[in-house]
């Protein structure tokens, strides 16, 4: 989310917030924590996709209203015209995705990023998305394992030194 959005966003879960009995309420509701609140309504935190559709619907809104964003709806382009509903969803998350995180998404699809590679990162953010504290230590242990695999491949692929005389 741009700055704007994000201060826009911060004001409508702190105005939303309001009507819940309390902080702790609403927090138990969209199963986030009190500090995470604060870090969202003061702007100082970008929400996750899973927190602004559950701040939605505990608020009775929209996660496009709740942030500002405009969908992108089906076009007539005949380019387009054969997408199916979850290709405009995912077309609409990486529309809206922040400049670095694109640019993740484009490195990840790029010709240079092997089948096996693309396996081995489906494997890690599958863990990220499902991570909790307990599970990071085994995503370290998958980072680690596939370093040690690139440094090997590397230094295979590297051309023999000369020697000199």
């Amino acid at each position: 989310m741009t700055p704007e959005r994000l201060a826009a966003f911060a004001t409508l879960v702190s105005e939303g917030r309001k009507r819940f009995k309390s902080r702790s309420a609403f927090c138990e509701i969209v199963g986030i924590t009190r500090t995470t609140l604060r870090a969202l309504e003061s702007g100082s935190q970008q929400p996750t996709l899973e927190t602004i559709e559950k701040i939605a619907k505990a608020l009775g809104t929209t996660p496009d209203a709740l942030t500002g964003v405009v969908p992108i709806a089906p076009n007539p382009n005949p380019l387009l015209k054969d997408l199916s509903d979850e290709d405009l969803w995912l077309a609409n998350r990486y529309h809206h995705l922040d400049a670095e995180a694109k640019r993740a998404v484009k490195i990840f699809l790029s010709p240079g990023v092997s089948n096996a590679d693309r396996e081995r990162i489906a494997i890690v953010l599958d863990l990220l998305l499902r991570s909790k504290d307990d599970m990071l230590p085994a995503v370290e242990d998958l980072l680690t394992a596939w370093d040690a695999d690139v440094r090997a491949e590397e230094s295979t692929d590297a051309p023999p030194e000369k020697k000199s005389s």
